[in-house]
């Protein structure tokens, strides 16, 4: 099961830096398949992992303290890919386009979110 961490401690070059990280496993559920060959298509650099924003990205929402957020790719690389659009019904809140391939919540504490976008 695919899960949200917003947490210091994973920037090793930055120790107190708060990151967003959604952590799946490439043998779980088609979600967490699709979001984990979505990665596959991303290249290295600068010290970090970067996915093309018009291949991919991650839309996030906080209410109270629940924080979510989806998964959503081009239709056009997940073809590419290889992976059909037909299990993903669902679509991204900013491209009706894109699909949504991956949602996933956690409770975090609201200075923390507002930390880690500022």
């Amino acid at each position: 099961m695919a899960e949200l961490w917003l947490r210091t401690g994973l920037n090793p070059d930055d120790p107190d830096a708060l990151v967003l990280a959604v952590v799946v496993n490439q043998d779980g559920t088609p979600g967490e398949r699709a979001a984990a060959r979505l990665g596959s298509h991303g290249y290295e650099g600068d010290g970090c992992f970067t996915l093309v924003q018009t291949d991919g990205w991650a839309e996030h929402r906080l209410d109270g303290e629940v924080l979510t957020v989806d998964i959503v790719a081009s239709p056009a690389v997940l073809e590419a890919l290889g992976i059909g659009t037909a299990g993903f019904p669902e679509r991204s809140a900013v491209d009706p386009d894109a699909v949504r391939l991956l949602r996933v919540s956690a409770q975090v504490v609201p200075a923390d979110h507002e930390r880690a976008w500022t």
